[in-house]
């Protein structure tokens, strides 16, 4: 994944996650946050996507493995599936501990 920087986009539907207003809001403190610190743009830009790219990166490979899980063919091979999962834990801490607005930016 990569940033384009003639336009910006934003992650803001991530399918299968129901993460896409959450992703569009840190996408916006983080962004907010890298162009106060910086004000030559494409330097703002860079410290946005840098800070950006690994947790969009997962969010959307965790959307894709849902949308795999989600089409399973039988409510048996449904339930093996998320039987196998870390719903909690990990995942959890990884996903909804994140703070856009004290995550250091680097």
């Amino acid at each position: 994944m990569r940033f384009e920087f003639e336009a910006i986009g934003m992650l803001t539907d991530i399918p299968h996650m129901v993460q896409g207003a959450a992703m569009a809001i840190e996408d916006a403190a983080v962004l907010t946050r890298a162009l106060a610190e910086s004000s030559i743009l494409a330097d703002a830009l860079q410290l946005y996507q840098r800070n950006r790219y690994d947790r969009t990166t997962r969010v959307v490979h965790e959307s894709s493995d849902n949308a795999e899980l989600f089409h399973l063919g039988s409510e048996a091979a449904l339930r093996e599936a998320f039987s196998k999962r870390d719903l909690g834990g990990e995942h959890g801490a990884w996903l909804f501990n994140y703070d856009p607005i004290t995550v250091p930016l680097v």
